[in-house]
């Protein structure tokens, strides 16, 4: 089959100027112009078609202003320039029935307008080799006579559509579940007993993926062999879901944290489906959108995440508004879908992660796919802790135990032993808690960090096997970088030392910190050392480099950014990443990347050749952008932004110049 793209929207709550007042919730003011520009970006991102997953207007069936909000979006959405297909929400047609749903519940009628002005409230189509199903949730479990037909109907589809053996993806508003799939009855799933009926037609006719809406957020579960999604809103957040947040909520209470607001882009391949989540961060469409790189996913990073909070548990959210007698469950996966936005393969998680049910089960269902789990280890692993790594193979990509210096020796020949037992690599790492130069300064800081340097290689460690020690147990050596210095010289360095003893490397890449009490918040100074590590992982493919810490570390010994904060959104180093991979992306396969002097000895300049063109990558090493020299036509890229702009002369960098 020919891989097509296809976008899918949820939640734009479309209503009419008069109404803007609602709640007290200035955003209100901006949800048409938000789901305009959404209109726009989709224009120019081209997918073969855009779904609409329901909530499309605010006011409910059973005010006045309804069907004047329907007309406005049908206003709205008529400058698509894909074909636009819909399902119904809440909001469209009436709630669920439920004694305290909060709005009146579907009757005979609320349905009307819909089916006036849209059309159908489910049907089905083909594409490629995929076939798409698009469903009337609020009307299960209603009793109502249409609720028996769409049943029926849908029965009949599946079965037709199963002896053509095209893939299926199924559109729904309200989820299925939000955390497990017997979990109790609330505002934001269905319920007995469609859920289980629905579910097992998802089961028998082997759904590939199930997409909904209406949580306003995004979420993911994988259950039965199918990829459940909840895409997030175009037009606010639902205040509730702060809670995942160890912070306080963003504007209006969380409901307006635009960098939660957005939508997906799905590539669908011969071989599976591809999620790549786009933030819209609330723009408008009174605002340039400018000329957008996103039309393709980034390229698969070569660089990990460490994740040092949770990220795979369950947290209990507050009895609300919406569910005022019931308490729901949720995962934090704001932060996985940074991950996916990043196109980030690799992670680095405790063992505790993988001791824990659900976590366990929660990797696997990651490890299916792509994600590739680098589990640490404290220490020489017990027998227990083996047999928990050799049940796990499937799920782990590599193993990295951390060991004392003095316990090295030992570690080497017993960690010899392990690696037969696996079929993933193992690493070995000293742990690092007192620098040579502390005791020069005559100081002492809470921190351990771990890994080899080029200065302190294993070779000082065992004096006796050196490096050959390593080799003839097959096991690989984990390194790290010093603080503030040239990513690019290290990993120069480590890469000479492990081709010239035959070894494979993972890279500890601390990001910035000062001392215990200090935050390091400077993120100008954080994005230029994310560029420069990106710079140094294409040079060197034979590392693995790990970034350390993914979120912010907000509280605790050694303050700092991350690449996202505590909220889940993006840091400007997590945008210079992912608009890095977007170009590169772009440049084609198999980068060569290498490090040019310049004429301003205040930049770092690089230059990238791929066989679709070159660039060159330019990173500020002052306080403050240097002037440069105008690169007449050429394309100037802000990495921050992503964006083309006239010139670098005194900007925040970094700065990719194609061409």
């Amino acid at each position: 089959m020919n891989a097509f793209n296809f976008a899918i929207i949820a939640d734009s709550h479309i209503r009419l100027p008069s109404l803007v007042d609602e709640g007290g919730y200035a955003s209100n003011a901006v949800a048409c112009d938000r789901n305009r520009f959404i209109v726009d970006h989709l224009n120019q991102l081209k997918p073969d078609f855009v779904i609409h997953l329901g909530d499309i207007v605010h006011p409910i069936p059973a005010l006045s202003s309804h069907e004047d909000a329907v007309k406005l979006a049908r206003d709205i959405y008529k400058n698509l320039d894909a074909p636009l297909y819909l399902i119904p929400g809440n909001h469209d047609i009436g709630d669920k029935h439920n004694a305290w749903m909060p709005a009146p519940i579907v009757d005979d009628q609320s349905h009307q307008i819909y089916e006036k002005h849209w059309g159908p409230l489910y049907q089905s189509f083909d594409h490629g080799d995929c076939h798409f199903v698009m469903l009337d949730t609020p009307v299960m479990n209603s009793g109502l006579p249409r609720e028996a037909a769409q049943k029926k109907w849908l029965e009949t589809d599946l079965k037709q559509n199963h002896k053509t053996a095209k893939r299926l993806f199924v559109m729904v508003h309200y989820p299925l579940f939000l955390y497990a799939p017997d979990e109790v009855k609330h505002y934001d799933n269905i319920e007995e007993p469609a859920r289980s009926w629905l579910m097992g037609l998802l089961k028998k006719y082997h759904a590939e993926a199930v997409f909904s809406g209406h949580v306003h957020n995004f979420f993911y579960n994988r259950c039965q062999g199918t990829d459940h999604y909840i895409v997030p809103s175009t037009a606010f957040v639902r205040p509730e879901y702060a809670e995942l947040s160890s912070i306080g909520p963003g504007a209006e209470f969380g409901r307006d944290d635009d960098g939660k607001l957005g939508f997906f882009m799905v590539h669908v391949e011969r071989d599976g489906h591809q999620i790549h989540p786009l933030r819209s961060w609330g723009r408008n469409g009174k605002q340039e959108i400018g000329e957008h790189y996103e039309s393709v996913l980034p390229k698969p990073s070569l660089l990990g995440v460490r994740l040092r909070h949770s990220w795979a548990t369950a947290v209990e959210l507050t009895t609300d508004g919406l569910d005022e007698f019931t308490r729901k469950k949720a995962r934090r996966d704001g932060l996985l879908q940074a991950l996916w936005e990043l196109n980030t393969e690799i992670v680095s998680v405790p063992i505790d992660d993988l001791m824990l049910d659900e976590s366990r089960t929660r990797m696997a269902d990651l490890a299916h796919r792509g994600q590739r789990f680098v589990v640490s280890v404290i220490g020489l692993p017990t027998a227990d802790i083996v047999k928990i790594l050799a049940a796990a193979d499937d799920i782990i990509w590599a193993v990295e135990v951390v060991v004392p210096e003095f316990q090295m020796y030992q570690a080497v020949d017993t960690l010899g032993g392990l690696q037969k037992k696996l079929s993933v690599p193992v690493y070995v790492a000293p742990v690092v808690s007192f620098e040579p130069t502390d005791s020069e300064s005559g100081t002492f800081q809470h921190f351990a960090s771990h890994g080899f340097s080029a200065t302190n290689q294993p070779r000082n460690v065992l004096p006796d096997k050196s490096w050959n020690a390593f080799k003839d147990n097959a096991l690989g050596v984990t390194f790290r970088l010093p603080q503030f210095s040239s990513p690019w010289q290290a990993c120069q360095d480590i890469t000479a030392l492990c081709r010239e003893n035959q070894l494979p490397a993972l890279v500890n890449v601390g990001l910035p910190r000062l001392n215990e009490g200090v935050n390091f918040a400077n993120d100008e100074k954080i994005a230029n050392y994310v560029t420069e590590t990106w710079a140094a992982a294409v040079a060197c493919p034979e590392l693995t480099l790990i970034f350390d810490t993914f979120m912010d570390h907000d509280r605790g010994y050694y303050p700092r950014h991350g690449l996202i904060d505590r909220r889940f959104n993006p840091r400007v180093q997590f945008m210079v990443l992912k608009n890095l991979q977007q170009f590169s992306a772009l440049l084609g396969p198999d980068l060569q990347i290498t490090k040019r002097t310049p004429a301003d000895q205040n930049i770092a300049e690089f230059l990238i050749v791929a066989d679709k063109g070159q660039a060159t990558l330019m990173i500020s090493t002052a306080d403050q952008q240097s002037a440069i020299d105008n690169f007449g036509n050429k394309k100037i890229i802000n990495l921050q932004s992503g964006q083309q702009v006239p010139d670098i002369q005194n900007k925040s960098g970094p700065f990719l110049v194609l061409g």
